[in-house]
């Protein structure tokens, strides 16, 4: 069906296991409370997960997120297609708090590759925005996502690759947790798409929260303000952590020894020694 679980206005649900396929929405939270489920799968879905208004919520498991859902996944509320929908219509007076979500996310293949310019939101342009998940008004929470982009037959990489893992929004603080991890963002028609995995929508302040993001792709950990710990074999270039790598960030040569740490911009890097 279109929502494979309400919960609207529930409270105290403890639920063994959840395991919906093809639903447009896996779940779908609203004002509600302390609910948990240690295995929760969620099969060929359009949105993994909508919360607002809602606190205690306890979800781990799995996510086979079937891009050709994407684009009937509640376009109306997740014109993005995010995977994670949480605090979208909630307010500063009455916010998203103390989640503890922890899923697997698999971005599942099988577009044909001659559709991938035209279909909704497989255009390239709109799949360099797309984020695994988008956060507002979200508190004192816990979210953990390993992202993979490997295709479900565990082939090439999918066509509609995740290329963020967090999209904050308004209000996104007070102390969260937000952990993760990318392996690996392929091209799509030859464009990659962007660096940055942790970026921030216009409005929001810089996040009081932890931010823990690993990279495949650039072999690099993301932390809070998108500074960023680079691992490498060799010196730094001049083209080393251009468009992704922020002033302060760090890269580490693990065959000298050596730290080097940016002191030029986002757009041009200058790497220097202590």
């Amino acid at each position: 069906g279109h929502v494979g679980l309400w919960a609207d206005f529930a409270q105290d649900a403890r639920i063994g296991r959840l395991n919906f396929v093809g639903s447009n929405i896996f779940m779908w939270a609203r004002s509600a409370g302390s609910i948990e489920c240690p295995n929760a799968v969620a099969d060929t879905c359009g949105c993994v997960m909508v919360i607002d208004q809602s606190h205690g919520i306890r979800m781990h498991g799995r996510a086979f997120y079937e891009e050709g859902n994407i684009k009937t996944g509640a376009p109306a509320i997740n014109p993005q297609g995010a995977a994670f929908l949480i605090g979208s219509v909630s307010t500063s007076s009455f916010p998203v708090s103390c989640l503890d979500l922890n899923f697997t996310v698999i971005n599942m293949g099988g577009l044909p590759a001659s559709t991938i310019a035209s279909h909704g939101l497989t255009g390239v342009s709109a799949s360099q925005q797309a984020a695994c998940a988008q956060l507002s008004y979200l508190f004192s929470s816990v979210i953990d996502l390993a992202v993979s982009n490997i295709s479900q037959y565990g082939g090439a990489p999918s066509p509609l690759p995740t290329s963020g893992i967090y999209q904050l929004g308004f209000n996104v603080d007070n102390g969260n947790d937000l952990r993760g991890s990318l392996d690996t963002v392929p091209t799509i028609d030859g464009v990659a798409p962007p660096a940055q995995i942790v970026t921030a929508t216009s409005g929001h302040a810089f996040p009081g929260c932890n931010i823990n993001v690993w990279d495949g792709l650039h072999q690099c950990r993301i932390g809070p303000g998108g500074v960023v710990d680079i691992l490498g074999s060799a010196a730094p270039t001049g083209g080393t952590g251009v468009g992704f790598a922020v002033p302060t960030s760090v890269y580490r040569n693990i065959a000298s020894g050596i730290t080097y740490r940016n002191t030029g911009t986002l757009s041009a890097p200058a790497w220097s020694t202590p």
